[in-house]
């Protein structure tokens, strides 16, 4: 009889042993991994994408947007001088843009700036500068494109080719903070996920550019991630 309960006692703290592993979701010991089953991939909200590539400066400089027609047409009035840009902006294949370029003090005429849309940083053209805005605290720009619509949002920077990096764009749920790291999460089979550590570059408007621990092959958590954090710290 003592033997029995005895065999009784070890399955039970066996089951129980089994069953808190299964709480914490299969996480590996020692390791930043997490195999989940379905209903808790279910629970956690998992969703995951391939971030966008990108090739980006190191910082931009200054921000403005893309005028739209009725600030055209007071630029026109105010600067005769732009008469005959005003074929092309009619059509809409040009545009002019505002930027405030104060960390460029002694920016010229000859300077070439590059702009790209914030939100949609790969997508990416050469601006010529034609001088100071009336009110002295911007530089108007022109875009020979339409790639950027009127009242986009734009960074500025000087171009230069040596100082873009390469780096992916996400979502700016997808970086969380453990201690002095940031972190993310990546699916690496169906119900498996690691963490993985990440290098910021600066913000997007929709989130950040990370130069270091993702790939645009990568497919990373955008949704659910504090949930997976969660669980490692169990």
């Amino acid at each position: 009889m003592r033997g029995l309960l005895v065999v009784s006692y070890l399955l039970v703290v066996v089951g129980v042993g089994c069953a808190l592993r299964s709480a914490t979701s299969g996480l590996a010991e020692g390791s930043d991994v997490i195999h989940l089953n379905a209903a808790e991939r279910a629970r956690v909200g998992i969703v995951v994408a391939h971030p966008q590539f990108a090739r980006l400066p190191h910082e931009i400089k200054g921000v403005g947007h893309v005028l739209n027609s009725l600030e055209t047409s007071d630029v026109m009035r105010e600067r005769p001088a732009f008469v005959p840009l005003l074929e092309h902006l009619s059509k809409g294949e040009w545009f002019l843009a505002r930027a405030d370029l104060t960390a460029y003090p002694n920016v010229t005429t000859a300077q070439q700036i590059a702009v790209v849309a914030l939100g949609s940083e790969t997508v990416r053209t050469d601006a010529e500068i034609l001088g100071p805005t009336e009110n002295g605290k911007e530089t108007l720009l022109l875009l020979k494109t339409n790639s950027l619509p009127a009242n986009s949002p734009i960074g500025a920077f000087i171009a230069s080719g040596d100082d873009d990096h390469e780096g992916v764009l996400v979502p700016e749920r997808t970086i969380l903070q453990e201690g002095p790291k940031l972190v993310a999460f990546v699916q690496i089979a169906e119900r498996t996920f690691k963490k993985v550590t990440v290098d910021l570059d600066h913000a997007t408007a929709t989130g950040w550019f990370v130069t270091n621990g993702l790939s645009a092959q990568d497919r990373v958590v955008i949704e659910g991630a504090p949930g997976l954090l969660a669980m490692t710290r169990r």
